[in-house]
């Protein structure tokens, strides 16, 4: 390389080093500007309250009891049958 050609690479460097510096100042914010503020959770305990009288009380229906409709007597459902 000549010492022509490495003048301009010289100049193109530094230009496109500037030209990148103030790019990204323009689309970068500083630390200052990224604080925010965040809620604070509270710490979890052991307390748990009662569930509500309304909905959990003697009357109510058990959604976790088996629901038959029909009583099903095939061993084997979902098997295709043979005849």
């Amino acid at each position: 390389m000549k010492k022509n050609d490495f003048t301009t690479l010289a100049v193109a460097i530094i230009v496109s080093a500037l030209f990148s510096f103030l790019v990204s100042r323009a689309f970068i914010s500083s630390p200052n500007d990224r604080k925010t503020q965040v809620e604070v959770v509270g710490p979890i305990t052991t307390d748990f309250p009662a569930p509500n009288k309304k909905f959990f009380n003697e009357q109510s229906l058990n959604p976790t009891l088996l629901i038959e409709i029909t009583p099903n007597n095939n061993p084997t459902p979902f098997q295709q049958s043979t005849q």
